[in-house]
């Protein structure tokens, strides 16, 4: 019993399991197990901020906000990956100006975006990505437009015309 009282005393003063253990020269889980048997709460939910968005959470960055930063690491790597720059104009920038463009739709397996490619190993992104090329956001729309043949209809078409006033 007065080995449970000094594990009690050293935890409620706020020093670790580990640490106790390591002092005590008994194992982490002997710890636990004491503090558990006198019904003693084994995490201190200590509120924190998190780091990036400021919400009251336990860890130091949220929930959200860690799904963000695994997502923002995976453009980012996928990013330097396929070079860095828009294959098109060489735009160079901040990677939320980027996107991946199949260049056959056909073997398209999944859309490699940062919110695709956070729970998938890199090598099943590298397969994805090596069926890609980077284009920066303005050269990705205009691959995707129609505008181009919109506009050599526009002179000739003689529909509804837009009303102006």
């Amino acid at each position: 019993m007065e080995r449970d009282d000094k594990i009690i005393e050293m935890y409620n003063s706020g020093v670790s399991a580990s640490i106790i253990s390591e002092k005590l020269n008994i194992g982490r889980r002997t710890v636990y197990r004491v503090l558990e048997k006198h019904n003693i709460s084994l995490h201190k939910n200590v509120e924190k901020k998190c780091l990036v968005c400021g919400k009251k959470c336990v860890k130091n960055i949220c929930g959200t906000c860690n799904t963000n930063l695994r997502r923002f690491r995976v453009k980012q790597k996928s990013v330097e990956y396929l070079g860095g720059k828009c294959n098109r104009c060489n735009w160079s920038g901040h990677i939320s100006g980027f996107d991946f463009h199949h260049l056959d739709p056909n073997e398209k397996d999944f859309n490699p975006s940062g919110l695709n490619l956070a729970n998938k190993s890199w090598e099943i992104a590298k397969k994805e990505l090596d069926k890609c090329e980077l284009l920066c956001a303005l050269c990705h729309r205009e691959e995707h437009s129609d505008y181009e043949k919109l506009y050599e209809l526009s002179k000739t078409y003689k529909g509804k015309e837009f009303k102006e006033g």
